[in-house]
């Protein structure tokens, strides 16, 4: 991974939303929301009053966006003043439940700052003039700036579908990963897509684009998720016993792959361990960890089960599915 040039993007976004009042990423992985989020905390002087949150279109979503923006541009905040205690790095789905913004929410109070509304913050914003009445999904700052769609998908049942059934399908249409957020599978042929407005657009598009996934044939439609909408992960429970608690030994463990190969893969970056590629391929794992090998997926170690009779550690271990 280049950091500095992940690093030199923030910066970039950094500036335009002090020109603009806004700036957002696409999705970030976990390990990429990690990385700015410490780059900001350390470079808060680079801020100047920009504020940032995370958002990927409900609460718990594991990709989110990066959104930056400057208050003094928010009609939103002048109006009703929600996010004037808002710490910076927040989920923005938190901020909705515990802030109690709605579509309802009482705007009547007007104040001096008025003036700071614009028309067009950017091609694809809708911002009242101060006078209408407001709409979370229009005006509120994340809402509006990221424009996150939610896409139903429904499979006849002939195919068992899975997460990569439809990641495969979604990237063969030629849409980039950071356009899709989590892909959330409710079961063998039903699942709920996140993703940017304009990819959205694309998978939405009438005649269908996107008629099939994997070998079912499907159909699709925007659907609206309710700011208190959660998700219960799905996992398998897999017991793996590992001669030590080492993640060379452990991801040798789950995926197969030889001690060799899976040093090559900590060496390449292909093993992440709590949001961070692991850099040491005999660091420790403990209970609560999660670790993901690309190609293979994400695993949670859930509890140390005791010892076998050869001594060596049996680990429940939930993996994601």
């Amino acid at each position: 991974m280049d950091l500095s040039f992940f690093c030199d993007r923030i910066d970039d976004l950094i500036k335009a939303a002090g020109k603009r009042g806004f700036a957002c990423t696409g999705f970030l992985d976990t390990e990429h929301q990690k990385y700015a989020s410490d780059y900001l905390k350390v470079n808060t002087g680079r801020l100047r009053g920009i504020r940032y949150l995370f958002y990927g279109g409900y609460s718990g979503a594991e990709r989110r966006m990066l959104v930056l923006f400057a208050p003094a541009f928010c009609c939103y905040f002048y109006r009703c003043g929600k996010c004037e205690n808002v710490p910076d790095g927040a989920d923005f789905s938190d901020i909705l439940s515990e802030r109690g913004i709605s579509d309802d929410t009482d705007l009547d109070i007007y104040n001096d700052n008025e003036n700071f509304c614009i028309d067009n913050l950017g091609s694809n914003i809708s911002v009242s003039d101060g006078r209408d009445d407001f709409s979370v999904g229009r005006d509120c700052p994340a809402a509006a700036w990221m424009g996150l769609k939610a896409v139903a998908v429904s499979g006849s049942g002939y195919a068992k579908l899975n997460h990569r059934s439809y990641m495969g399908a979604v990237l063969a249409l030629g849409l980039s990963r950071d356009t899709v957020g989590d892909i959330i599978v409710k079961n063998d042929h039903e699942a709920i897509i996140i993703t940017a407005r304009a990819a959205a657009e694309l998978l939405l598009s009438q005649p269908p684009v996107l008629n099939y996934v994997g070998r079912d044939k499907v159909s699709l439609e925007e659907i609206k998720l309710d700011d208190d909408f959660a998700f219960d992960r799905n996992y398998s429970k897999v017991i793996i016993s590992v001669a030590s608690a080492r993640i060379d030994a452990i991801v040798s463990e789950l995926t197969g792959m030889s001690r060799e190969k899976v040093k090559k893969a900590v060496s390449g970056g292909e093993v992440i361990l709590n949001c961070l590629p692991v850099e040491s391929f005999d660091a420790r794992v403990f209970p609560g960890d999660v670790v993901s090998v690309r190609r293979y997926g994400k695993f949670r170690i859930s509890d140390f089960a005791g010892k076998t009779k050869r001594g060596r550690l049996r680990l429940l271990v939930l993996k994601y599915i």
